[in-house]
């Protein structure tokens, strides 16, 4: 499972350019070197945390948790099969036996 932050990352972008458009910065604008300074008012409070909370709670995916490991059964449903008709078997008269039996000899050779 890959933790994706970049809600984060783009709300902190946001304020950051935010902020120089206000010039919130004193050294006149720029952004560059602030690495040490927590006074740019960038960094994100409890409410903005709470706002990407709730952002991802509403963009989380609907998952079905018990279909993996083959928990849950996969099938499709076919369509209504049109004009099936099942097989009538048919009766055979009693002379076609005689008639295969004289055709392929109905000699059985006795052992003795």
């Amino acid at each position: 499972f890959l933790y994706d932050d970049s809600d984060f990352y783009q709300l902190l972008l946001r304020k950051v350019i935010a902020s120089e458009a206000a010039g919130a910065y004193g050294d006149g604008g720029g952004g560059g070197g602030g690495e040490g300074g927590g006074s740019n008012g960038v960094g994100a409070g409890p409410r903005d945390l709470a706002l990407l909370r709730a952002a991802r709670q509403r963009n989380r995916k609907v998952v079905d948790r018990r279909a993996s490991k083959g928990r849950r059964l996969r099938f499709t449903v076919h369509d209504k099969l049109v004009g099936f008709v099942a097989p009538v078997p048919e009766d055979t008269p009693p002379a076609l036996n005689e008639l295969i039996a004289g055709l392929f000899g109905n000699s059985c050779p006795t052992h003795a």
